[in-house]
């Protein structure tokens, strides 16, 4: 299949695709304040926002891949994109808490679809050669997501109709559909015990090798340690320094930038060095960014911030592009949909942990660190941090507000204790647990390629 000479360009158009339906999963973030009072959602249903998004995209990982080997993978793609447009017009458009939550089911769905048919096109279109940098392609793109969620979503919903931050990739969503109908080929597998109902249990046996888990896990902790980054940075800058949510997203570009370095380096450093000691170094760096971040966090401000935080994203970025590339080549491409869904399943579980225990851990140490503050003023900060503010600017206390805006950095800084805690048992267990170099897997036996235009 390496000869195939759109090979590239699909990657493009592969990439622009999980971009864009990875966005909702961080753009709701933000949305949530507009939201509430745009839908008279209380808080409860607030949550189910987001909930309802990742638990239908968990749940439907594992069923999607086997379909995408069994029926193929570019018809499922190509099904599911029209699915998660559905849904962002239908999230656009809703009047109420209960029309928005379906719509995010239809969109959590049909982008675990998108995610892992991709993934699993990546096995069929690259060897063992060319996937490191496909993959690391493929990260940048997925992992970028996180970072400009927030920054999209901040910039749209400060500036335009609250719609349009979810309808604003549609356009894109349809030129990487026609993209894709052009120079993906089709494939699927042809092996019984994948297309059979019952192949869901015996493949997923099959998968359970040292290596793959182990890459899996891998990828999970990186992305543990992102997502914590990802939820605390943003607060901190709107408690602390007072910024919108465009500008708290925008102060998250100097991690994008590390994810975007990331992407670039990550298959060259994994074909010289090997994979186990490109992830330990990357979290060994990612540990020390975590540590320096930690240390120096404060209500004033640190100059060593946006260096801190191109570490974090470059360190979680090499991490999980390299992991996804081990995990790929620890499973045959007959089972190429099921093998990415189960690496997807894992690694969500890694950011839904890291929700959280890092939220825990921020808002224990947060509410700890809370004195003695005006009767009024600590009941609201007790509620949540921007309640506090805002009950001590109505005192005009700056006494009190300063106090909770050094709450907050100090519970910031356990979590961020906690983050480097984990990238320091991801770099001792990369090196126990990973092999020294990748190993590709073995050509699949049954798999059927359908390509157009191939030499």
């Amino acid at each position: 299949m390496t000869s195939y000479r759109y090979r590239w360009w699909a990657l493009g158009f592969l990439t622009t695709a999980v971009f864009s339906v990875s966005l909702p999963a961080t753009l709701l973030n933000v949305a949530l304040p507009t939201l509430a009072g745009e839908l008279g959602a209380s808080s409860g249903e607030l949550s189910w926002f987001v909930s309802s998004y990742l638990l239908a995209l968990t749940a439907t990982l594992l069923p999607a891949g086997v379909a995408a080997d069994r029926w193929g993978r570019k018809k499922i793609l190509l099904a599911a994109i029209a699915a998660f447009g559905a849904g962002s017009a239908l999230a656009a458009s809703a009047t109420s808490p209960s029309v928005f939550i379906a719509a995010q089911i239809l969109s959590g769905s049909a982008a675990a679809a998108v995610i892992t048919t991709v993934l699993a096109a990546l096995a069929t279109l690259f060897d063992a050669d060319e996937r490191p940098r496909a993959v690391g392609v493929w990260a940048a793109g997925a992992f970028l997501a996180l970072p400009v969620g927030p920054i999209l979503g901040g910039l749209i919903l400060t500036s335009a109709w609250w719609g349009w931050a979810f309808l604003a990739t549609l356009p894109v969503l349809a030129a990487a559909v026609v993209g894709i109908a052009i120079t993906v080929p089709e494939s699927r597998s042809e092996d019984p015990a994948t297309t059979r109902a019952r192949g869901l249990l015996r493949g997923l046996h099959s998968l359970l090798s040292a290596r793959f888990l182990s890459a899996s896990a891998m990828a999970a902790l990186g992305l543990f340690v992102l997502f914590g980054v990802l939820y605390g940075m943003p607060q901190y800058a709107q408690a602390v320094f007072g910024l919108d949510p465009a500008g708290s997203g925008l102060r998250l570009l100097t991690l994008l930038a590390g994810v975007v370095v990331a992407g670039g380096l990550s298959g060259r450093l994994t074909g010289r060095f090997g994979v186990r000691a490109v992830i330990a170094a990357s979290f060994v760096v990612l540990a020390l960014a975590m540590g320096v971040g930690a240390a120096t966090i404060g209500p004033d401000g640190s100059p060593l911030t946006l260096a801190w935080m191109f570490a974090a994203g470059l360190g979680a970025g090499v991490v999980m592009a390299a992991a996804s590339t081990a995990a790929l080549e620890a499973v045959e491409t007959s089972r190429a949909g099921l093998g990415s869904a189960s690496f997807q399943v894992v690694q969500r579980v890694g950011g839904g942990l890291s929700a959280l225990f890092s939220a825990g851990v921020l808002t224990a140490g947060y509410t700890a660190a809370l004195g003695p503050l005006p009767g009024p003023v600590s009941e609201a900060a007790r509620r949540n941090v921007f309640d506090g503010l805002r009950a001590a600017d109505d005192l005009r206390s700056d006494a009190a507000a300063q106090a909770i805006r050094q709450a907050l950095t100090e519970g910031l800084g356990h979590m961020l204790w906690l983050c480097c805690g984990v990238a320091a048992l991801g770099a001792i267990t990369a090196v126990l647990l990973l092999p020294r170099r990748s190993v590709a897997a073995a050509p699949a036996q049954r798999e059927h390629t359908t390509t157009k235009g191939q030499p």
